[in-house]
């Protein structure tokens, strides 16, 4: 409804308490719901109380149509401002991140002027100082070498699903990441196409969702989707023949003590031989197990999950890292710490709790996995599957942007190479996924591996070749996303030098990787998702 011009700067004349200050204190032309949401109810958590503050906003319109002095078109705007559909908790959640990722876009503080007295000040550059600047530093990204029997490796897989044979290098295409006329085709279906996303699906965001056996529903191209699939880069982590005589040795194991006997009988005393042999305890744990193993999510866990990545975890070792488990329900600082920066940070409850965090003790604690366990084992609750899975995403962004905060002058080509996971542990299936920064404002979500776990001794030997490479990968991935924050360390402490007295005349990996910050609560932002994928085609089995 169009408002008097002679009325643009009206406000309620008598003083009202609790929300209705908000139309005493702002003129007709801003009574949006969307400012009423920013400004009224500060003592309340906004996401869990959101229905409240909507039900409020009503009942605060019909006092003013039933005051009394009340110019007649400001009693007919409440009146249309009544009927007008309010945005949803996701909606208004999205909004208000967009307008803080807004904000600190825009205030980019890196000039520092040397004054003749010898003070230093701060001062601030806009986006348009940075317009039509090319990155002076630009570098390619650096490869670093891993172990010797954890290279990376096109490789075929064999042994019932044990990789431990190499294909020729003709058959790794192109990286997509690289491939620039894929994603002006992305961003141009995205944009036309936005909206009709739900506000917490990848695709809103800017993340293509993919991976083998990932389908392209429910929003993306499909001929779009499979252009991107034929055009991944896939990496592949043989294991070492050393190595294959002391695996057949457990796994052709006739029962369950010659098994037990097998595995503790190493052939040489080497990291790689000792993970294995933690894989192999780790089997044997659930193997013999007397409990209910489909009692709750922490004997999911305790069982199937907990021993396996400590073992990933003890045998990352690259570059002093200080890799560790965190168990429990541990805190993903990395999302703390942008709500805390884009103030959305509500309290301590609003806290990200994850189901277990590695993270790299000797290298800033920097987070560079994290679980989610949806329900106890076997569990086929939909909605709460899909609600963790879109959880994960966002909390990996959050950990990608904070390692680009961090080491916000290291080049883009290096942070390309970067990658976060999040293991999402559905139903009897591990699910490896990981996120990565691909071009301005597009993130890759792709599912690395999966595992269907067996959790009987008679099913080992199809089974157990699948969880040793399933873990082994997963070792090797951890190990690559090591090397690379290494570098990117390396790189931000030789380019941070140069811009100590004066600005930064190209964008940092702080301004340009600049994802969306949500931290997704079960009880208020679940409605939805399970019709929002993953899809799986053709079903994982």
């Amino acid at each position: 409804m169009t408002i008097p011009t002679h009325l643009q700067d009206y406000k309620i004349p008598h003083v009202a308490n609790g929300s209705r200050k908000f139309f005493n204190e702002y003129p007709i032309k801003d009574w949006s719901f969307d400012n009423y949401y920013r400004s009224t109810h500060q003592s309340l958590n906004k996401d869990k109380k959101f229905a409240t503050i909507k039900c409020s906003f009503k009942n605060d319109l019909d006092w003013i149509m039933q005051s009394k002095n009340i110019p007649s078109e400001v009693v007919n705007h409440a009146k249309s401002l009544s009927l007008e559909p309010t945005p949803s908790s996701s909606e208004m959640k999205v909004k208000l991140s967009k307008e803080a990722n807004k904000r600190r876009k825009a205030s980019y503080t890196q000039k520092i002027i040397i004054k003749g007295s010898g003070s230093i000040s701060v001062g601030n550059i806009t986006n348009g100082e940075l317009n039509n600047v090319e990155c002076p530093s630009k570098r390619k990204g650096v490869s670093n070498e891993l172990d010797e029997n954890d290279s990376i490796n096109s490789g075929t897989a064999m042994n019932a699903g044990m990789n431990t044979g190499v294909v020729e290098p003709d058959n790794v295409e192109q990286n997509p990441k690289d491939n620039s006329s894929l994603w002006k085709k992305w961003m141009k279906f995205l944009e036309k196409e936005k909206h009709n996303f739900h506000p917490y699906s990848p695709a809103a965001h800017n993340i293509i969702r993919c991976g083998k056996g990932i389908s392209s529903r429910p929003f993306l191209d499909e001929s779009l989707y499979n252009d991107h699939l034929n055009t991944h880069l896939i990496n592949e982590f043989p294991i070492p023949s050393k190595c294959t005589d002391y695996i057949d040795q457990v796994i052709d194991s006739v029962d369950i003590n010659l098994f037990k006997k097998s595995l503790n009988t190493l052939p040489e005393s080497s990291e790689d031989c000792e993970f294995l042999q933690e894989m192999f305890r780790g089997c044997l744990r659930f193997y013999t197990a007397v409990q209910d193993i489909y009692d709750g999510e922490a004997t999911f866990k305790s069982l199937f999950i907990y021993p396996f990545l400590e073992a990933v975890a003890n045998g990352v070792t690259v570059n002093h890292c200080g890799a560790e488990l965190k168990v429990g329900e541990p805190v993903l600082k990395s999302m703390s710490k942008q709500l805390k920066e884009l103030d959305l940070l509500v309290d301590d409850k609003s806290q990200y709790k994850a189901d277990g965090i590695i993270k790299l003790f000797k290298m800033k604690e920097i987070e560079v996995l994290f679980l989610e366990v949806s329900g106890s084992f076997g569990n086929k609750e939909k909605v709460k599957i899909n609600f963790d899975h879109h959880k994960g995403t966002f909390g990996s962004l959050a950990i990608l942007k904070t390692i680009a905060d961090e080491f916000r002058f290291a080049s883009v080509d290096t942070f390309k190479t970067l990658k976060i996971f999040f293991l999402h542990a559905a139903g009897t299936k591990l699910h490896l996924w990981s996120v990565s920064f691909c071009e301005e404002g597009f993130f890759e979500l792709w599912r690395e591996e999966f595992l269907d776990i067996s959790p009987l001794f008679e099913d080992r030997l199809e089974f157990l070749p699948r969880s040793i490479q399933f873990f082994w990968n997963m070792r090797a991935l951890l190990k690559e996303t090591v090397s690379t924050i290494a570098v990117l360390k390396e790189e931000h402490l030789q380019e941070m030098p140069k811009w100590r007295y004066t600005y930064c005349p190209f964008p940092t990996l702080s301004k340009l990787v600049n994802p969306l910050i949500l931290k997704l609560v079960h009880e208020e932002d679940s409605t939805g998702m399970a019709e929002m994928g993953p899809f799986y085609t053709p079903s994982p089995s």
